[in-house]
């Protein structure tokens, strides 16, 4: 058997199957490039009282989409020839350091004949072949790395993160916008009357949800700490820019793909790579909501927690009444 070392960020793993060639090539003949651009046209036209769950589904959509986007891309960087083997190895933690060295240009291990990437580079791996990539002022190389830096901050958003694990994990996310108007109390205590206020912004689309925080530190160890309470979070997104968002992914995939194929000499037929035809590679910018987020926490103190270890806890739990009783 043939060995296909590889890493995945620093981790290195060897690769080992009677043809991992032809198992690679079937991997990428199989992937689908245009589920995203299917959910947009799906749920393009739905009706009106649908548009609250439709929303969710796009934006949970567009989570999955930049997820995937950056998998294959840290594929294509790490381990072009062993895809089929690194996609599943590795992990969302890794995956967000891959992506953060790339931001930031640090060192990343590689099967390319350099080891630290900005995103102008990894365009210029991904295009390389395609009749733009001899452009004399490299637009499109540019116009791709520009997008994908802006999608590497959606996709590093500590907001954008606990969204996406509210959404997947027991739904726990509730949609709609949020608005933000603010005004001077005219007596102290009372709030300011609607015509007083000034609005700071709005959207109709959006989430809410929430997240698990330590109480303020009583000497405890944050790690062991069971005390907690719970963030609410709230945060608007323009549905026009997630849209085309899934389909910029959509596009991005499909060249990556095809990259990958002719890395490891995968034959298709018909054009290989794509571009925005009107060449605007920050389409899923145009109408971001002004006021993008807004989290509540209430503040503790030493007096208002009683510092219960967790054996005391236990305890307390054992001396719990039951409905039964």
């Amino acid at each position: 058997m043939k060995p296909t070392p590889f890493y995945v960020l620093d981790d290195p793993y060897c690769f080992w199957h009677p043809d991992p060639l032809g198992l690679t090539r079937k991997f990428l003949r199989t992937f689908d490039t245009d589920y995203w651009t299917f959910i947009v046209e799906t749920l393009n036209d739905v009706e009106e009282e649908k548009v609250s769950p439709a929303s969710i589904l796009l934006r949970t959509n567009f989570h999955h989409g930049l997820e995937t986007l950056f998998t294959l891309i840290a594929a294509i960087v790490q381990a072009p020839d062993a895809c089929v083997a690194y996609v599943p190895l590795c992990k969302t933690t890794q995956l967000r350091k891959i992506v953060q060295r790339i931001n930031t240009q640090q060192k990343l291990p590689s099967r390319w004949n350099t080891d630290v990437f900005g995103w102008t580079d990894v365009a210029k791996i991904v295009l390389r072949y395609s009749e733009w990539f001899v452009e004399p002022d490299q637009q499109t190389v540019n116009g791709f790395a520009s997008m994908w830096a802006r999608f590497a901050r959606e996709f590093l958003n500590p907001y954008n993160i606990d969204e996406y694990n509210s959404l997947k994990h027991g739904f726990r996310a509730q949609p709609g916008g949020f608005g933000l108007a603010v005004g001077l109390e005219e007596s102290p205590g009372v709030p300011a009357p609607p015509q007083n206020m000034s609005s700071m912004g709005y959207s109709e689309t959006g989430t809410t949800f929430y997240t698990i925080e330590q109480t303020e530190d009583t000497g405890r160890k944050k790690s062991k700490d069971p005390h907690v309470t719970v963030r609410e979070t709230s945060i608007n997104w323009s549905l026009r820019d997630v849209c085309l968002g899934l389909q910029m992914v959509s596009i991005s995939l499909k060249n990556i793909v095809s990259r990958l194929n002719e890395i490891n000499g995968v034959e298709t037929e018909g054009p290989h790579y794509f571009r925005p035809e009107n060449g605007d590679y920050a389409m899923p910018w145009g109408s971001s909501a002004s006021v993008a987020s807004f989290s509540t926490l209430h503040h503790f103190t030493d007096e208002g927690i009683e510092p219960w270890t967790r054996e005391e806890l236990e305890s307390l739990m054992d001396n719990v009444p039951t409905d039964e009783e």
